[in-house]
C-alpha cells in the first residue's frame, strides 16, 4: 500500500476513533510501512473492543481490513463521513450517572483551584522565609566587617605601640652607660668575660674577631646571635646577649 494512502487510511480512523493520535500518523506510517493490515488490527482491537458502547461486531474482521485497504489504495475514502452509532440505549440511571460525573468534576475543579490557592501561599511563605534568612544573612555580615574593623584597629594600636617600645628601647641602647651586655660562647654556654663588650655588642651577626683566651692564645670567634632583651631589665638597664662561636 502507497504510503500516501496509508496515512489517510490512519487519519480517517483515528478521526472517528481518537482525534488526538492523528498528531502520530507520519510515525506510525514509517513504522508500519507493509505492515498495514497489522496496524489496522491493533486499532480495531484497541477501540472496537465488546465493552465499547459503539462495538460492532462487522468492523476489524480480516475481510473488513482488506477490503478498507483495497478501498483506499484505489483512491475512495468509505470512513471519511463515518460516525460511531451507540448501541446502548440511554436509561434514566445512566443520565443520573452523568450527573454524578459532573458534580465529580465541578468537585475536581473545586480541589485544583484550592490547590492552586495553598501552592500560592506557600510559595509566598516560602518567599517570606527566603527574604527573612537572606535579612539575617545581611546582620551577620554587617557585624562581621564591624568586627574585622575593630580587629584591625586593634592590631595597628599594638603594632604602634609596639614599635613605640621598640623605638624606646632602641634610644635607651644608644647610650652605653644605659645597658648591660653579656656574652656567651655556643659550644660551652658559658659567659665569656671580654673586653669592649659594648663594641662588640654594635658590630653585628656574622662578624668575626680575632680574640685571646684566658690563657692567652690567641683564637678567631664569630657573632652568631644578638638578643635586646627590653623587658627583663637587669638593675633598670635594658640587656644585651651575644653569642659567639669558635671558628
Amino acid at each position: 500500500m502507497e504510503k500516501e494512502k496509508f496515512k489517510v487510511l490512519l487519519i480517517d480512523l483515528y478521526t472517528i476513533y481518537n482525534p488526538a493520535n492523528i498528531q502520530y500518523v507520519d510515525e506510525l506510517v514509517e513504522k508500519y510501512n507493509r505492515l498495514e493490515f497489522d496496524s489496522l488490527k491493533n486499532i480495531f482491537i484497541k477501540y472496537n473492543r465488546k465493552s465499547a458502547p459503539y462495538y460492532d461486531s462487522n468492523v476489524g474482521t480480516d475481510e473488513h481490513i482488506h477490503r478498507l485497504i483495497k478501498e483506499y489504495n484505489s483512491g475512495s475514502r468509505t470512513l471519511q463521513d463515518f460516525k460511531l452509532q451507540s448501541k446502548i440505549p440511554e436509561q434514566p440511571e445512566t443520565i443520573e450517572k452523568s450527573v454524578v460525573l459532573e458534580g465529580l468534576k465541578e468537585i475536581q475543579d473545586a480541589q485544583n483551584e484550592m490547590k492552586k490557592e495553598v501552592s500560592g501561599q506557600m510559595s509566598k511563605q516560602i518567599g517570606d522565609v527566603i527574604s527573612d534568612f537572606e535579612s539575617k544573612i545581611k546582620e551577620i555580615e554587617n557585624a562581621l566587617k564591624e568586627k574585622e574593623t575593630l580587629f584591625k584597629q586593634l592590631i595597628e594600636k599594638t603594632y604602634k605601640e609596639f614599635e613605640k617600645k621598640t623605638h624606646s628601647f632602641s634610644e635607651k641602647i644608644k647610650d652605653d652607660d644605659d645597658i648591660v651586655v653579656r656574652m656567651f660562647s655556643t659550644s660551652s654556654n658559658s659567659e665569656l668575660d671580654l673586653p669592649n663588650k659594648k663594641i662588640i655588642s654594635k658590630l653585628g651577626k656574622g662578624t668575626r674577631l680575632i680574640l685571646k683566651d684566658s690563657d692567652g692564645k690567641i683564637i678567631g670567634m664569630e657573632i652568631v646571635d644578638i638578643t635586646y632583651d627590653g623587658v627583663s631589665y637587669v638593675d633598670g638597664k635594658p640587656l644585651v646577649e651575644v653569642f659567639l662561636e669558635k671558628i
